[in-house]
């Protein structure tokens, strides 16, 4: 998870003190493996003064940080290898022939 998802989720759409049922799936997902944070998220959330940055320092949000290992960025593809719009036209470029558009597509 990015630091700002949760910046943002916290300020703009579910306060951990007005909808903790968001911040409780969270959890959830990260304890079944399917969300973790990165090891320097979890410190930049952290040092904070605020709801968000007490709850990360929980025991169940701080097992869920980790370093990043150099096998695993090794292992990231970059975008444009793994995007489908890269290779083939976007299925719903429909422009009337003749259209100052139609190159586009």
């Amino acid at each position: 998870m990015d630091a700002n998802l949760l910046i943002d989720a916290n300020r703009d759409y579910y306060p951990i003190d007005r909808v903790p049922e968001f911040w409780n799936w969270l959890e959830y997902m990260g304890n079944n493996g399917r969300v973790a944070l990165v090891t320097e998220i979890y410190r930049e959330i952290a040092k904070g003064s605020d709801d968000l940055s007490e709850w990360i320092k929980t025991p169940q949000m701080k097992s869920l940080s980790y370093g990043v290992h150099p096998v695993a960025i090794q292992n990231i593809s970059p975008p444009a290898a793994i995007s489908p719009m890269n290779q083939h036209p976007p299925p719903y470029c429909r422009v009337p022939a003749n259209s100052k558009y139609e190159q586009a597509c």
